[in-house]
């Protein structure tokens, strides 16, 4: 069983014979303490050998936990090594390879999570190695930014809804052991969707904002794949704006019906899921009206004051919103940046993990702002002039054409 601030532990139930199920976890063996006063969510599964999978599942989950933080820090460092990367060489190929390095990343970690790894000294090594060699194959495309984001949301939805448990074995995701989130995309993961989803979006052009937005919202808040409340306002937000900036001018008007538009696409989305079967956190709040949802945000709030008690946490977040910031006043402005800052806005409000959402955030944004820089190659700049020439080039001067503009 699974508790927050505490290690797993075994317990036995009465009349549940062999191995413990919940929908809450949708991981075979492992269970959380709130399933113990919600116990239309357990379940059982007759097996002989329980005793003996629990022992494996708890090894598993040990094995992992000394290599989840390692994961999670080659991915900033390998994002922030790109993005400086693209910054100095401003190459279309850097550029690319700046974008795809993080999803490579998380991709490559759900694919080692399905294929059973979970010692370090295995995935770790694979993990760095692979994910290099993925986004630079990647990065050799020049569309490559465009199909980049359906690949890997595809990749995303269709793990999720057959093997649900696969998130939570992956390095990058959620942390079943330590009693959060059990299945679907953490924050984090989030994020990094989010952004390349918005690449892809700038890149391919206001036409392809709404079939790629529903690929979005489907992996990410279908309570069969993502589960995750939080993110679908968070893409509906970002993708409404990015829409908007990329239609034309954003006036209150359209920003008033772009908003009304986002929401009423979340709620019709929990609203189908529910009818259709779905049943996860997402459709639970759902069914508790407008004054839960508010009560939810409101507790959420209260989790992230919480976390900010902590100076590490409070540090970081402090950081990440002041480079949010500055990133926010760079021109000329880009419309995938500004769309990952309303996200991000909309983020901290309804999710949990400040530290996480802030940080993650924070490189996603000079993700974009260096991927945006690198689309105007030294090449198609306008060339300087030379300073130790003074008065109007040298030569014959060629006579203007009918029409043209006088120098």
């Amino acid at each position: 069983m699974a508790q927050k601030g505490e290690p797993l532990r075994r317990i036995e139930l009465p009349g549940y014979p062999g191995l413990l199920t919940s929908t809450s976890t949708r991981i075979p063996g492992l269970i959380s303490s709130d399933d113990l006063r919600h116990q239309d969510r357990l379940g059982s599964i007759p097996v002989r050998d329980a005793q003996v999978r629990v022992t494996r599942l708890e090894r598993r989950f040990e094995q992992l936990h000394s290599g989840r933080r390692w994961a999670n820090v080659m991915l900033a460092a390998f994002t922030i090594a790109a993005i400086l990367g693209a910054l100095l060489l401003r190459t279309r190929f850097a550029g690319r390879f700046c974008v795809a390095i993080a999803p490579a990343i998380v991709v490559v970690s759900l694919v080692l999570s399905l294929g059973g790894a979970a010692r370090p000294v295995v995935i770790l090594p694979v993990l760095g190695l692979g994910s290099v060699a993925l986004a630079a194959a990647v990065a050799l495309h020049r569309r490559a930014v465009a199909c980049l984001a359906p690949a890997v949301l595809l990749i995303f939805l269709v793990v999720l809804w057959a093997w649900p448990e696969t998130a939570g074995f992956a390095a990058i995701g959620p942390r079943p052991e330590e009693g959060g989130r059990f299945f679907g995309v953490s924050n984090v993961v989030e994020t990094v969707l989010l952004t390349i989803s918005l690449c892809a979006g700038a890149e391919l052009g206001l036409a392809a904002i709404l079939p790629l937005a529903a690929l979005a919202l489907v992996t990410v808040g279908w309570s069969r794949t993502g589960a995750d409340g939080g993110g679908l306002i968070v893409f509906a937000a970002a993708f409404a704006l990015l829409a908007l900036r990329l239609a034309g001018r954003i006036t209150l008007k359209r920003l008033a019906l772009a908003a009304i538009g986002g929401v009423g696409i979340v709620l019709a989305f929990i609203g189908v899921d529910e009818a259709s079967g779905g049943h996860s956190h997402i459709t639970r709040a759902f069914e508790k009206g407008p004054a839960g949802w508010f009560g939810d945000i409101g507790h959420r709030l209260h989790l992230s004051a919480d976390r900010l008690n902590h100076w590490h946490v409070a540090l970081i977040v402090a950081v990440s919103l002041v480079a949010l910031v500055w990133l926010a006043f760079q021109r000329p402005r880009s419309p995938a940046l500004d769309a990952l800052l309303a996200g991000l806005a909309v983020s901290l409000l309804v999710n949990d993990a400040p530290g996480d959402v802030a940080s993650a955030g924070a490189i996603s944004g000079f993700v974009i702002w260096a991927w945006a820089g690198t689309r105007y190659t030294r090449a198609r700049a306008p060339a300087r002039p030379d300073p130790r020439r003074s008065g109007p080039p040298r030569g014959r001067m060629r006579r203007r054409g009918r029409g043209a503009p006088a120098s």
